[in-house]
């Protein structure tokens, strides 16, 4: 069934297997007409017309909140009317249904108005909060809660603007390693296979970095691991296509396993080695500083 309209609000459609439906409309809990009569069974005009029955006697409380609306029919466009109805009408509309299918969906009815009726208590109401604000404490307390969250979206906002800000200096910086390092590499292409790679000796020389502290680097990045003579890559950056293991012949009937890096893996690298080891490599070639002692232990940590 189509949604309705009343006072421009737009109550929710009613699902075709019918189930209790309570709306709250201006603070009321009530039932629709045309969900009542597929619960009970009932052809809606008829429902309608012991509604309008029920408004025409004037000793009777009806009126208060019985509330006439419309909806849309979806197969004709044509416009209906439907009631809305509190706790007490609905009790007078179905008073007049019978048998055990009746009581049972009465008895849904009513725990939907319960429900809806707690949730309504539970929300806290105006003159129970301008009664908390008339306590200098509570008034305090928000001013105080308010405060800080004022403070720590600002913080928050003043950690995001450094960060983006040290984020575009370090893509900046990246940008100018590899910019620099282009023509080394293009220059080193005769180093690479016809499949595109090329051993972790001559990765270390197309990327300029002193071999031994290189291979240190990787087996420490658990980039490359040693099995018996061989050193192999970590499967996980052999999936990304960083590194392949192939077979290489060392002797007419000898075989054993060789890292190859890819021209990826070479940039990937590169990257790497460039914001780590060889900045560590590049401060301990100039010394330390006028009037500051060296380090005590001259061994670098290649990371």
């Amino acid at each position: 069934m189509t949604p309705a309209k009343i006072n421009g609000t737009t109550l929710p459609a009613l699902a075709a297997t019918p189930a209790p439906v309570i709306n709250m409309i201006d603070g009321v809990p009530m039932a629709d007409s045309r969900n009542v009569a597929a619960m009970f069974s009932k052809r809606h005009d008829n429902d309608m017309r012991d509604v309008r029955g029920l408004l025409g006697f004037e000793d009777t409380p009806c009126g208060r909140h019985f509330r006439e609306a419309t909806y849309v029919d979806p197969q004709n466009g044509q416009a209906y009317p439907h009631f809305l109805m509190d706790r007490d009408e609905f009790a007078l509309v179905a008073m007049g249904f019978t048998g055990a299918r009746a009581t049972r969906w009465k008895l849904a009815y009513i725990e939907a108005f319960n429900r809806m009726e707690a949730e309504l208590q539970a929300r806290p109401t105006a003159s129970g909060m301008m009664a908390a604000l008339q306590d200098p404490a509570t008034v305090l307390a928000l001013i105080a809660h308010h405060a800080q969250e004022t403070l720590a979206a600002r913080a928050e906002a003043v950690e995001a603007k450094a960060e983006v800000v040290v984020t575009r200096q370090a893509l900046a910086a990246t940008q100018a390693v590899v910019e620099e390092a282009k023509p080394k590499v293009e220059g080193y292409d005769h180093l690479m296979s016809d499949e595109g790679t090329c051993c972790l000796a001559d990765a270390a020389r197309i990327i300029g970095a002193p071999q031994a502290p290189f291979f240190a680097w990787l087996r420490k990045r658990d980039f490359v691991f040693d099995k018996g003579e061989d050193t192999l890559p970590n499967a996980r950056y052999r999936k990304e296509g960083y590194f392949q293991a192939k077979l290489v012949r060392v002797h007419r009937n000898r075989y054993r396993e060789q890292t190859r890096v890819t021209r990826t893996g070479l940039d990937w690298l590169r990257l790497r080695w460039a914001v780590g080891p060889a900045n560590k490599i590049e401060a301990e070639a100039r010394g330390p500083p006028a009037g500051r002692p060296g380090p005590l232990r001259p061994t670098a940590s290649y990371r």
